[in-house]
């Protein structure tokens, strides 16, 4: 059988990455009629800065209030997340104070911990509030994750509308709209992990390869205080530059309720960790 040679052609352009559109804190109004209604990514720089949050949240803190806290972590050897090709994401259940007081391991696993932001964090739920462009949704569902430095999140998309808030750390991500996915190079439909794309943003394949030539998104770094708004379908990978804690709060609109239903119950059949 021949061998196949991968193309470096310049017939297309390589792939090119552009600021994300950036702004302060917008009302309500201005955000449904903005980047909700127009289903565009946005900045909004220090939207939750006056969370408690950001001040309180240190590891010391974190272990005095949830340290006993458990939940599913997702397994990740050398920084990025190990996938079952049957079950799809490995995860590990550990604590939080489990989590913090991990050196890591000699071969760089690492874990990204993540858990609904619910009930079991008590007091802590006082410390922070959902970002007013979601917090009167019915349907949100509110997450917290912590990863340390290093750790990458591959390339992947929701069905829901997310809002990611910075709450410690510093995270770079890349996002490509959904127009962009045959040129990321995604996953099948009936593999384990649909969600994915295959494409890394940050490698040299990805500027100079046929993976992800002429694809047009987006770089950004998050700060503590900042929200990410992600409209459904958008790729987005993510690399903690910083230890991280941040959260995200999804909520679907209504065309995409049935949808996420039908995910949800396909994942359960299979039985799919992703």
């Amino acid at each position: 059988m021949p061998t196949r040679v991968l193309s470096l052609s310049t017939d297309r352009k390589p792939m090119r990455l552009e600021p994300l559109e950036e702004t302060g804190t917008l009302s309500l109004e201005e955000f449904r009629r903005g980047p909700f209604a127009r289903r565009r990514p946005v900045v909004l720089r220090g939207a939750v800065r006056h969370w408690a949050a950001l001040g309180l949240w240190t590891d010391a803190y974190l272990k005095k209030h949830i340290g006993a806290l458990e939940a599913e972590a997702y397994v990740m050897p050398k920084g990025r997340i190990r996938i079952d090709r049957a079950a799809g994401f490995e995860l590990r259940r550990m604590s939080v104070r489990a989590f913090l007081d991990d050196p890591g391991r000699a071969d760089g696993e690492r874990y990204v911990f993540r858990t609904s932001f619910d009930g079991r964090f008590g007091a802590l739920t006082a410390d922070l509030s959902a970002p007013v462009y979601c917090a009167e949704r019915s349907d949100l569902r509110r997450n917290f994750w912590m990863a340390r430095a290093g750790v990458i999140t591959q390339l992947h998309f929701d069905l829901p509308d997310n809002v990611i808030a910075m709450v410690r750390g510093r995270k770079r991500f890349f996002v490509f709209p959904p127009s962009a996915r045959d040129e990321l190079a995604p996953m099948p439909w009936f593999s384990s992990t649909p969600p994915l794309a295959r494409l890394d943003p940050e490698s040299l394949e990805a500027m100079v390869g046929p993976l992800g030539r002429g694809v047009r998104g987006h770089r950004v770094d998050l700060d503590a205080g900042d929200l990410l708004y992600l409209p459904p379908r958008f790729y987005h990978h993510a690399r903690a530059l910083e230890d991280c804690v941040s959260l995200n709060h999804w909520w679907c609109r209504p065309p995409t309720r049935a949808l996420l239903a039908a995910s949800d119950a396909y994942k359960r059949i299979r039985g799919l960790v992703i």
